[in-house]
């Protein structure tokens, strides 16, 4: 009883574990999201705003600029945290607005089936609107993780879950699943902003930017090669095979994030709490590898037990098309995560150059792979995705027998 009471005191576990359970929500509402999606609309509907909000959500992501996780590294030891608030949020809302324009441009050559976007003005600046808001989003967790709010982070995604699944009911067909999670995303970010207390004014500090570059451009590469895969394979399956099957693969990849979500939940308040203390890091990488292995152990369970029947609430076609798919991209949670460690130790340590190299070797291998076993469909991206998230974690594991954990 002691030990589960220490463990829950814990500030890392603690706000690893609220960062899981947001998670969970977050799966969770997007189950019931694209379970009511799939029943209202038809499945090329469906593959196309999934297409469509694929491109928006990782648009958003890159317009961050490397500054989510750099929040994280700095936030805690800096006396002035209003003004790299604002100047992150500044610069990443211009590149985003900037980055979307510039997709919209591109959309006859990258994505033609999705041109309809473009052809309307309404539509137009609703994307561009709404990367906008995917980015602040986004990297309005980062603060709150920062600052010592998980609870308010899960708070806001509940309000961003519930609103959404509501707002399907009142929109139709593609563009309408678009602008119900539009619209929500906007409202969570109103509500996170109020209620963890950030002030947001439009400014751009130079100095700010300057003394985050190393750690936000590093991270930015990163998360440039991290982003390319869950953007160009939905791309790539609408062009090459049909939308249908992107909605496949897109349901059946939100059902296995759950999984994707347990390092990256236990990396952030890693990163944070060890930027404070340096002295701690090991200890913290250890506790972060059993709490990791643990959940992902349980979940990865939990899916084998239940994943076929979960698939089975969208209908009996993503069910025989994506078990497999599901299971492969479970497992994959396990290389994983031994990438994601090794990452945010490199976070800390400021090694900015492993974890560029990290997600380009990652990203390469899984697209190359995926182009080469795109015959077999979706379960062949499903082998890719294992295989070249496994090739990098023996990778990582040979450089921690190798030099040390901390090396």
């Amino acid at each position: 009883m002691e030990r589960i009471k220490k463990f829950l005191n814990d500030k890392m576990y603690g706000s690893s574990l609220w960062l899981f359970s947001n998670s969970l929500l977050l799966t969770g509402c997007g189950f019931i999201f694209w379970t009511i999606a799939a029943r209202l609309f038809s499945s090329q509907d469906v593959g196309l705003a999934t297409t469509l909000l694929s491109c928006a959500e990782l648009i958003g992501m890159m317009s961050l600029l490397g500054f989510n996780v750099a929040l994280l590294r700095y936030l805690p030891e800096k006396k002035d945290p209003k003004s790299i608030i604002n100047s992150c949020f500044t610069l990443s809302a211009l590149v985003a607005a900037a980055a979307g324009v510039v997709f919209l441009l591109a959309l006859p050559v990258i994505s033609p089936k999705l041109s309809f976007v473009q052809d309307h003005a309404l539509f137009a600046i609703l994307f561009v609107l709404f990367v906008i808001i995917q980015s602040l989003f986004l990297l309005v967790e980062s603060v709150l993780i920062a600052s010592g709010q998980p609870r308010t982070v899960v708070l806001k995604n509940a309000v961003f879950g519930i609103l959404k699944i509501a707002f399907l009911f009142v929109f139709i067909g593609a563009i309408g699943i678009f602008v119900s999670w539009g619209i929500s995303a906007l409202i969570g970010l109103f509500f996170a902003l109020w209620f963890g207390r950030i002030r947001y004014k439009i400014s751009l500090k130079r100095n700010v930017i300057k003394s985050m570059f190393k750690v936000s451009s590093g991270n930015y590469l990163a998360q440039l090669f991290g982003t390319m895969p869950a953007l160009i394979l939905p791309l790539l399956i609408t062009h090459f095979i049909n939308p249908q099957t992107t909605a496949y693969f897109y349901v059946t990849l939100m059902i296995a994030s759950v999984l994707f979500f347990v390092p990256d939940a236990i990396a952030m308040p890693l990163i944070a709490h060890s930027a404070k203390d340096q002295t701690m890091l090991k200890q913290n990488v250890r506790k972060a590898f059993f709490l990791c292995f643990t959940l992902i152990g349980i979940g990865i369970l939990c899916i084998s037990l239940l994943g076929g029947h979960l698939l089975l609430f969208f209908g009996e076609e993503y069910r025989s098309n994506g078990v497999a798919l599901l299971i492969l991209l479970s497992l994959s949670a396990i290389p994983l995560s031994i990438s994601t460690m090794f990452v945010a130790i490199q976070n800390v340590r400021r090694k900015m150059h492993r974890v560029v190299a990290i997600y380009a070797a990652s990203a390469t291998l899984l697209i190359v792979l995926s182009l080469l076993l795109l015959p077999y469909g979706i379960t062949g991206i499903g082998f890719a995705w294992l295989i070249a998230r496994s090739c990098v974690a023996l990778a990582v594991l040979y450089h921690f027998l190798r030099r040390g954990l901390l090396a």
